[in-house]
């Protein structure tokens, strides 16, 4: 009964620590769909990020930084999340995100990612430091042409 005591305290440790005050989950939602929006700027995505992350949108020159957030193909679909990880300053959040892209003002492609964002708590705020890929499905009714 005391290891069963124990175990119930470090998850209830774990899982609060994801949702204190400004918790990594609303910030990861909320940077997932500030990424789809048309009014992204680099000062914003800066004061949202740390990190590696935080270190390539400021190393992106103009042309770079257009495209990283060129968004008008996409449009989400849908955002969940699948896994959480946490510690007192730091959470590894695994979720999908479903999205389509249109092309001439058709929809060419729905797309499903897996991913996994790195979120840091720096100061009192959560910051997204990093985020990668861990599948991609594309489904498509036409030939997928690879440039």
């Amino acid at each position: 009964m005391r290891n069963f005591s124990v175990l119930l305290l470090s998850f209830m440790f774990v899982f609060s620590s994801c949702t204190k005050k400004g918790n990594s989950e609303d910030v990861l939602k909320g940077y997932v769909k500030y990424r789809f929006s048309p009014t992204q700027s680099k000062d914003e995505l800066l004061g949202r990020t740390t990190g590696t992350l935080n270190d390539k949108i400021t190393e992106m020159n103009e042309e770079a930084f257009k495209d990283f957030v060129s968004m008008e193909k996409f449009k989400m679909r849908k955002f969940e999340i699948n896994l959480k990880r946490c510690s007192e300053d730091q959470c590894f959040i695994t979720y999908t995100l479903s999205y389509d892209q249109y092309q001439d003002g058709k929809r060419q492609y729905e797309n499903e990612v897996k991913k996994i964002a790195e979120i840091r708590k720096i100061e009192e705020s959560w910051k997204i430091a990093d985020v990668s890929n861990v599948k991609t499905y594309i489904d498509s009714k036409e030939e997928i042409t690879v440039e």
